[in-house]
């Protein structure tokens, strides 16, 4: 797992973001919402930042794309190499389906496996999200009445 600084640190910047977003249905001005919706959208983008250099060690250890070093592409280059007896060709073949088989890379509880599909997933729904947001908070204080 990712550890316990980087779930606080995860949690911590979460939290953050849970704030404004109150603050942004609570607020009655219009720059006032505006300011925390932007606050909390660029905070997830810092938080999504953050998190991809992990994407980025769970790449390495996962990707099967030409001319990538990779775990699995580096195994795969000594598949029946020429140099490697019957034992080791044979060992070399398990720990092969070991590394195919075995998702590898850094996790987190309630994340999961931090790829960088992942984080391009959690960028589209805050980028879909976040406009939303703003439309309606605007909207439910033009119809109030508020300035």
């Amino acid at each position: 797992h990712g550890g316990a600084l980087l779930l606080i640190d995860v949690a911590n910047k979460l939290s953050f973001q849970l704030v404004l977003a109150m603050f942004a249905v609570g607020a009655e001005r219009r720059d006032v919402i505006i300011s925390c919706v932007a606050l909390a959208s660029g905070s997830f983008s810092m938080l999504l930042k953050s998190l991809y250099p992990m994407a980025q060690v769970t790449s390495l250890c996962q990707s099967k794309a030409a001319n990538t070093k990779s775990i699995p592409r580096l195994a795969v280059e000594f598949v029946n190499h020429g140099d490697f007896t019957c034992e080791a060709q044979a060992a070399h073949s398990r720990f092969l389906q070991y590394v195919l088989g075995t998702p590898a890379g850094i996790e987190m509880p309630l994340m999961g496996l931090i790829t960088q599909g992942r984080l391009v997933t959690y960028a589209k729904g805050a980028a879909t999200l976040a406009p939303a947001l703003l439309t309606y908070l605007l909207r439910t204080i033009n119809h109030e009445g508020v300035r």
